[in-house]
């Protein structure tokens, strides 16, 4: 998949509180690192629990809106 579609989907899934498309969009591999999160989350099943238990509690009125496509 291209960049800008799996970016799309991952803004969707965001949008939609929907950790585990999140992290179904990862790889097996992935380090998922925020500066807002205690530690590096590793796999997507550490993903989902990051937007899961902590991102999404933290940002209950989260909405991603691209303004720009360049």
């Amino acid at each position: 998949a291209d960049s800008i579609s799996v970016l799309g989907k991952l803004h969707a899934a965001i949008n939609a509180y929907d950790s585990m498309t999140i992290s179904s969009l990862c790889p097996e591999d992935v380090q998922w690192e925020d500066p807002a999160a205690p530690h590096t989350f590793h796999g997507p099943d550490q993903v989902a629990t990051l937007h899961r238990d902590i991102m999404f509690p933290a940002l209950k009125d989260v909405h991603i809106k691209v303004i720009d496509n360049l």
